[in-house]
Order: C-alpha cells, then structure tokens, then sequence
C-alpha cells in the first residue's frame, strides 16, 4: 500500500472552498456579511487598476 502525502491545510480554511465570479462582487459581498454574517477578510482584498474586484474572502 502506498503512504499518501500529507496536505498542510492553513489554519481557518477547509480543504475545499467554494467561489463564485461575479460582476458585482462589491454587492455579493455586502450581502453575505449582512444576511449570513460573514466576515470579510480586508487584507485578501485586491484590486485591478479600474477598481474591479480580483479577489476576496469571506468567512462565515
């Protein structure tokens, strides 16, 4: 039997996560930090130079 390899998973994230792409990310995550809570993580915020959003992260 061969030994599998041992993935190093960050602290605070699973080993699958869903993502979404959208044109409104702004909006998407407005809604999800007031109707589910969640906590936008500003430090994973990135932009490109006309202000779309890239990428985010929002925990719940």
């Amino acid at each position: 039997m061969e030994k599998q390899k041992s993935l190093s998973i960050p602290e605070g994230y699973n080993t699958v996560n869903p993502f979404m792409i959208t044109d409104k990310a702004t909006l998407v995550i407005q809604f999800i930090t007031e109707v589910f809570g969640g906590v936008e993580s500003k430090e994973a915020l990135i932009y490109d130079d006309d202000g779309l959003v890239l990428y985010s992260e929002v925990r719940g």
